[in-house]
């Protein structure tokens, strides 16, 4: 008689079917300002995201390896990301610290992540590639 619910379950089944249906999405969120209203939320929150980053990988750049420097600027071109000039200068010095050890791929990398950021790192700094 109950639809096979065990009793429990029946009180569950019709609260459900009572319940109202989900409130209607607002207008100004289905609409392309909506869309854009969010892109920009998100894209706001990913740059907060990638700012507490970048301070809290502030004091461990003298510990990136050559695949950190590499992957960690690479990255950051792909955002494009421009970093303070305090995270840039520490970063292209130990980078340049770690010239000798970077292999061909990573040095291409290196190359490519600077000139999409638009990155000079200096004549010095070239000189030693």
């Amino acid at each position: 008689p109950n639809g096979g619910l065990a009793p429990s379950r029946r009180g569950w089944a019709q609260k459900q079917q009572a319940a109202s249906p989900p409130a209607p999405v607002p207008a100004s969120v289905r609409t392309p300002r909506g869309k854009r209203q969010r892109e920009e939320v998100a894209r706001l929150q990913l740059a907060k995201t990638i700012d507490l980053v970048l301070d809290a990988s502030f004091p461990l750049i003298p510990s990136f390896g050559t695949a950190e420097v590499t992957a960690s600027l690479h990255a950051l071109a792909r955002l494009q990301v421009h970093t303070t000039s305090a995270w840039s200068t520490a970063f292209l010095d130990h980078a340049r610290s770690l010239m000798p050890g970077f292999t061909l791929p990573q040095l291409s990398t290196l190359a490519w992540s600077l000139g999409s950021l638009n990155l000079d790192p200096g004549a010095a700094w070239l000189d030693d590639l």
